[in-house]
């Protein structure tokens, strides 16, 4: 028994998504605690705390660890929304830790400090707010953690072992997926061991692992116009590709398999539709992948310019200094900027289309920072169909830096 989230169903340009629905399972696993939730948490027990002391404004601080930058945004329109100013005043701040266990989570813990930047602990409500994120989709994006797991989505021997076992596939599926992606993650960020990664960068292409149907290339605008491809490398079992300062980047996204997805695409923390000027693109904040018609050639295959302005221009990705870039005029921790991230959902037309395995529920300095540049064109179309957030099919994080001797770096104006 599925429900819907809105009335009108996604709309997507190839891709695109605006506004639209959402599904997920009376029958499954009961989703757990997303980013957005905790925000809310925070937003309310902070506001609470706002009114008793008759203040009218909370300055939102840094939010250290890599889900950071989109606390901060939300946390923003959460308690402005509520009638707050948040540009001065106490400050709101905290941290986000990766908890690898059986599954991936991050901790967020928030402290409020006085005016004189000092913890407030003297009323219970003031205490730090301490939660545990463990939303597949926000744990991956926070920790920029390569991952496929569609061999345990569409495995059905996982079927038969939860039979024996007395559960539902939907539960076993969601364990095996939960323990890759917190492997993954390990392996990824393992001291001892680079090997463990199981990465694969071919030329431009990124995988997750050997055999995955999707990758990312990070391409660079030569003289002409075009994007063309930039050489990638592993560092310490992490993607790394090399920019100079002033170049203009592209992201293709590719997908290999028989069936369309829907990818979120972010770079240092922001999403690609952060300053488009139609606001429906920032509810979902998707695009659409064809699948790859082995018949035509067509699809397979999107390249993304650049941030989203409108459905004919861009903002062009202009590598910078970070003291420059995006992320900093938008007041959001430095430790996102240098990745691209992209995460890639199940999508299909049709209501009788629907899957059946959906879950529903390098170095210590970063020199290189990504700026808007000029706007170029671009060209998308609505499409609609439905997807689900709740069953990422796989993750892919990339690293860009400049490298610069700093003595002598040029930065540009």
């Amino acid at each position: 028994m599925y429900s819907l989230l809105a009335s009108i169903r996604n709309k997507v340009f190839p891709g695109l998504i605006l506004l639209g629905i959402a599904l997920h399972s009376g029958t499954t696993a009961q989703a757990g605690m997303s980013l957005k939730d905790a925000c809310q948490v925070i937003a309310d027990t902070v506001c609470t705390y706002l009114e008793q002391k008759e203040e009218t404004s909370v300055l939102i601080g840094n939010y250290y660890g890599g889900s950071g930058p989109e606390i901060q945004r939300i946390l923003k329109v959460l308690i402005e929304a509520k009638g707050f100013d948040t540009k001065d005043g106490m400050t709101l701040e905290g941290r986000c830790i990766a908890i690898a266990g059986d599954d991936l989570k991050i901790r967020v813990v928030s402290t409020l400090l006085s005016r004189n930047y000092e913890p407030i602990t003297t009323i219970p409500v003031t205490q730090d707010v301490d939660l545990v994120i463990d939303d597949k989709s926000d744990t991956l994006k926070g920790t920029g953690t390569n991952v496929d797991v569609t061999k345990y989505l569409k495995d059905g021997r996982i079927e038969q072992e939860a039979l024996k076992e007395g559960v539902s596939a939907t539960q076993k599926r969601e364990e095996y997926v939960n323990k890759e992606i917190a492997k993954s993650y390990q392996d990824q960020n393992s001291v001892d061991d680079y090997q463990l990664s199981t990465v694969v960068v071919d030329n431009a292409s990124v995988s997750p692992e050997r055999g995955s149907d999707f990758s990312v290339e990070l391409l660079v605008k030569n003289e002409y116009g075009e994007f063309v491809e930039k050489k990638s490398y592993l560092h310490k079992g992490k993607p790394f590709v090399d920019y100079n300062f002033g170049d203009v980047i592209g992201i293709r996204v590719n997908n290999k398999s028989p069936h369309d997805v829907v990818a979120d695409v972010s770079i240092d923390g922001i999403s690609v539709f952060e300053y488009s000027e139609i606001p429906g693109y920032k509810i979902n904040k998707l695009f659409l992948v064809r699948k790859n018609d082995y018949k035509t050639g067509k699809g397979g295959s999107l390249l993304v310019k650049g941030w989203h302005k409108t459905d004919q221009e861009v903002y062009e990705f202009l590598v910078t200094d970070v003291a420059n870039s995006e992320a900093v005029k938008l007041k959001r921790p430095r430790n996102n900027i240098g990745v691209v991230t992209v995460l890639f959902y199940p999508a299909w037309q049709t209501p009788e289309a629907k899957p059946g395995y959906l879950l529903s529920k390098k170095s210590s300095t970063q020199d290189g920072g990504m700026k808007k540049g000029d706007t170029a064109g671009d060209s998308k179309k609505p499409t609609a169909l439905y997807f689900d957030r709740n069953t990422p099919l796989a993750s892919i994080a990339v690293r860009y830096d400049v490298k610069v001797d700093h003595n002598d770096a040029q930065l540009p104006k």
